[in-house]
This record gives structure tokens, C-alpha cells and sequence, in this order.
């Protein structure tokens, strides 16, 4: 068994418990490098030692690397497989992830698909899932808010485009900037902020909570600052 537990603390000092596994990232807008620079800040200050063979990240932002999309438009119209998926779909098998994270769902479209269409964006949300479920691995898919309710905590109308991303989805949740009245509302010292909230959930009840988090920066031993 490679799956192993461990604990955290966040700034409130309560901790959390994390289960340790492969994770998988498929993205399309940075570069490998700059993925890891990023995931090195996360490691340093929450502590983590993950093993050196415990994340795959698959981009398509490197240089000779093909975009990475798993649905596209045929020529007659109808919704098929995008030529990367056969690929992604062989990563998996052979990497054998305990999660995938899909960043993000617009970019896994291939041409001529909808962000507004229900039927392209459900049939999307579903190979995604199909594509996670080769290996039994949860799945987080990023998906972005329209520029109106770039605030809106906890909104499930606050997703972009078409209503089937919200319906298609097992949990969701927002992840939004937390303005300087809330924060002082909350009691907590001025800084930077963000809130994940629950929109609702298929397998229970919706998490009412609110989870705050500060956005810092600190070395990472490459000579540049990261948030």
C-alpha cells in the first residue's frame, strides 16, 4: 500500500488531516517548471516531504508539448475524443494517480466546443471523470467565475458559462479574495486573504463552512519570490 496519512497545522493551529498519494496535474497555461517553483512554496511552508516520485505534471505550456485537451468537435459535428486523450489516458494508467487535477475545464476543450453549451460542457465535465476513474482517483477540476461574481463566496451560479458545470460536478466550491471588511469582521490582522466556500454537494449536505487562508510569500532557493 502506498497511501500514507499525515497532519498539518493551519494558522489557527487546528489541524488537518492529509492522506498522501500520487498526484497528477494536467494544465496548459505554465510551464512545468513554473508549476513546481509554485508547489515549492506549498511544501516549505506547510512542511511536507513528498517523495520524489509522488506528482506528474503534465503541461502544455512546455516547449514541443502538444495542448492538452480531451474532447473535441468532429468534422460531422458530434463530440469525440481529442487526439492527446488517448495519451492522458495512458499516463494515467501507467502513473496510476490518486488524484488528477484537471487545470483548467475550458482548457480541456478542444475546438468548436461551448463553454455556454450544456451538452458540450456535461459531456466534457464526464470524460474528465471517466478519465479519473481508470484509476479509482478523486478529481479537481479548476474551473473560472465570471467577472461579476469574482466575489461571490459560495455562489454556484457564480461558475462561468453554461449551468451543467455546476450540475455535472459531485462538490463544488469558490475560492475568492476576502475584501478588507470581512477580514476585519473576522478579527483577523491585515493582509492578504482568501475564503473557500462550499457551493453544494451530490453525496451530502453542503459545507457550511468558510475556510480562510493568508497569502504570503517566502524564498524557494531558486533566487525568486513566489506567492
Amino acid at each position: 500500500m502506498r497511501q500514507r496519512h499525515a497532519s498539518v497545522q493551519n494558522k489557527r493551529g487546528r489541524t488537518l488531516a492529509v492522506r498522501k498519494g500520487r498526484v497528477l496535474i494536467i494544465h496548459n497555461k505554465d510551464t512545468t517548471d513554473e508549476i513546481r517553483r509554485r508547489l515549492a512554496a506549498i511544501t516549505q511552508t506547510f512542511k511536507l516531504q513528498p517523495p520524489a516520485n509522488a506528482l506528474m505534471i503534465l503541461s502544455g505550456a512546455d516547449p514541443g508539448s502538444p495542448r492538452y485537451t480531451v474532447l473535441q468537435c468532429g468534422a460531422t459535428g458530434t463530440l469525440e475524443p481529442a487526439p492527446e486523450y488517448a495519451h492522458i489516458a495512458r499516463t494515467i494508467d501507467a502513473f496510476t494517480p490518486d488524484l488528477v487535477i484537471f487545470d483548467s475545464l475550458v482548457s480541456m476543450a478542444g475546438g468548436k466546443l461551448s463553454e455556454n453549451s450544456n451538452s458540450d460542457m456535461d459531456t466534457l465535465i464526464r470524460t474528465l471523470h471517466g478519465l479519473a476513474a481508470r484509476c479509482s482517483a478523486a478529481n479537481l477540476t479548476v474551473h473560472h467565475t465570471n467577472k461579476s461574481k469574482a466575489d461571490a463566496a459560495g455562489d454556484p451560479t457564480a461558475a462561468r458559462g453554461a449551468s451543467a458545470v455546476t450540475g455535472a460536478i459531485r462538490a463544488g466550491f469558490t475560492l475568492v479574495p476576502v475584501p478588507d471588511k470581512t477580514y476585519q469582521i473576522l478579527g483577523l490582522s491585515p493582509g492578504n486573504y482568501v475564503r473557500l466556500d462550499g457551493t453544494g454537494s451530490n453525496y451530502g449536505r453542503k459545507d457550511n463552512h468558510t475556510y480562510v487562508w493568508w497569502i504570503g510569500s517566502g524564498p524557494i532557493g531558486n533566487g525568486r519570490r513566489k506567492q
